[in-house]
């Protein structure tokens, strides 16, 4: 097993058990601070591809001009992967990339198993799955973030799963949506991220730990360009959290909880940003859910 194998596998383990978060904490910044020390050159040296491919499958992700430069490094996570898809896709704007100008290091990566494709326009993070679903519908597929340094289980996990609840939408890392005791809808907030495997009670996915949408578990609204940018601009979990519950798809937590290995860079997180200061994740179900209202939709977020 090399040091790459290692470094995630570990990492992916260090939750805190119960213990106090200054124990663990400082490990796990050691260990991010090693991984992205020794990762760039572990992953620039040519591996051996799993022969394990499963047909119909296929990976897509996107980023943006201050991530690029290390995005290669994504790339060869998934990879190196125990299963591999037929493609991995990489969706950039031109409006971002005017010019296709992508670093060498990223170009170096294409070959028959990855592929760049620019469209026109910026939707941002709903990249990852519009443009599969609109050129693939009859693929399913696997969404990633382009930050984290992916073990090499990632896809093989949600797969495992996906056998035992084939008709849902599979994730890696879920939070389990939380109601008040009268009922309502709890902040985004007072979410509690769910360790439970196989958990599948009121769950949102988190893109950040790789998510499997199997072909036919999304309404057919999820590829309504206008309205996901109208109201959901830059909550595409939560989007397609709701374009799974409207078509009444379960949402299930993965057979283990593994930690994500970030790679470390100066860009702000969209998490960050939607979590932080204003509150973008609630703002934007409060205009979903208004939508929803206003257009005689079911309130799938009501508690049953």
């Amino acid at each position: 097993m090399d040091l790459y194998k290692i470094l995630t596998y570990f990492y992916g383990s260090l939750r805190n058990y119960g213990m106090p978060y200054w124990i663990f904490s400082p490990l796990r910044r050691s260990v991010r601070i090693l991984a992205n020390t020794v990762f760039p050159k572990l992953l620039s040296r040519n591996t051996k591809k799993s022969h394990v491919i499963k047909n119909g499958l296929l990976v897509s992700f996107t980023s943006f001009p201050e991530r690029i430069n290390d995005v290669w490094m994504v790339v060869e996570c998934l990879k190196r992967q125990t299963i591999l898809p037929e493609k991995i896709i990489l969706w950039l704007s031109i409006d971002q990339f005017p010019n296709k100008n992508v670093p060498n290091n990223l170009i170096n990566e294409v070959d028959e198993l990855f592929e760049i494709r620019f469209v026109e326009n910026d939707i941002r993070s709903h990249k990852k799955y519009f443009y599969v679903l609109k050129e693939y519908p009859e693929k399913d597929f696997i969404t990633c973030d382009d930050d984290v340094f992916y073990d090499p289980y990632m896809i093989e996990r949600l797969l495992n799963t996906s056998e035992l609840y084939p008709k849902s939408v599979i994730a890696n890392h879920t939070s389990h949506i939380q109601y008040s005791e009268h009922g309502e809808l709890l902040p985004y907030s007072k979410w509690i991220i769910n360790e439970l495997p196989y958990a599948s009670e009121n769950q949102l996915q988190i893109g950040v730990g790789g998510v499997l949408y199997p072909r036919g578990t999304l309404h057919r609204m999820a590829q309504n360009q206008e309205l996901f940018m109208a109201l959901t601009p830059t909550a595409d979990d939560i989007w397609l959290n709701a374009m799974a519950r409207l078509n009444g798809t379960k949402i299930v937590q993965s057979e283990r909880v593994v930690l994500t290995l970030p790679i470390i860079n100066d860009s702000i997180a969209l998490c960050s940003i939607n979590n932080g200061p204003g509150s973008r994740n609630d703002k934007q179900l409060d205009a979903l859910r208004k939508y929803f209202s206003e257009n005689n939709i079911e309130d799938i977020y009501v508690r049953q």
